[in-house]
């Protein structure tokens, strides 16, 4: 009896890569452990489409980061908005994470033990940019089932950042 296997190129995702912001995903109110606590954190989802594409299906490449909702300084957003921006905001100024959406990047990617990919950081975009081609519901169901873990109490606490900037189509840079 023969056991074959036949070796597939896999895309090696690491390295940098232009991206474009495809999504943000609201995640609701999530429950995480930190030093041995249960504590409960507003949680956001960017998703970026790569410029790689798969080789068997020709789409682009997926990559995403969770965060905090948080606009404290020391926060991994805050961080990143900041290295994407290529300038730190100043205080009162206002973040809709929804009009992250369009913006280009360039991105620095690692892989974890597991071999699924790291975003390291969020610089400004070089060169030429990129459109998304994921349509605007797509949704993965590993997504889906994160923001049935989440609680939804009121739909205006979502983006608290956004209150002043309802009518203002500007991205956030």
């Amino acid at each position: 009896m023969s056991l074959d296997l036949e070796v597939k190129e896999e895309a090696l995702l690491t390295g940098e890569s232009k991206a474009v912001c495809s999504h943000v995903y609201d995640l609701g109110i999530q429950v995480s452990t930190f030093n041995g606590k249960d504590i409960e954190q507003h949680k956001i989802m960017i998703m970026f489409e790569l410029e790689k594409r798969s080789k068997e299906t020709n789409r682009r490449f997926l990559v995403s980061k969770e965060y905090t909702l948080s606009s404290s300084k020391r926060s991994n957003l805050m961080k990143d908005l900041e290295s994407w921006r290529g300038k730190p905001y100043a205080v009162g100024d206002k973040i809709d994470v929804t009009k992250l959406i369009g913006i280009n990047a360039n991105l620095t990617i690692s892989e974890n033990d597991k071999g699924f990919p790291l975003i390291d950081k969020i610089l400004p975009p070089t060169g030429e940019t990129l459109k998304a081609e994921v349509k605007s519901d797509f949704m993965p169901d590993w997504v889906w089932k994160k923001i049935q873990q989440g609680k939804f109490e009121n739909q205006n606490h979502l983006n608290p950042w956004a209150e002043e900037q309802k009518n203002d189509d500007k991205p956030p840079f």
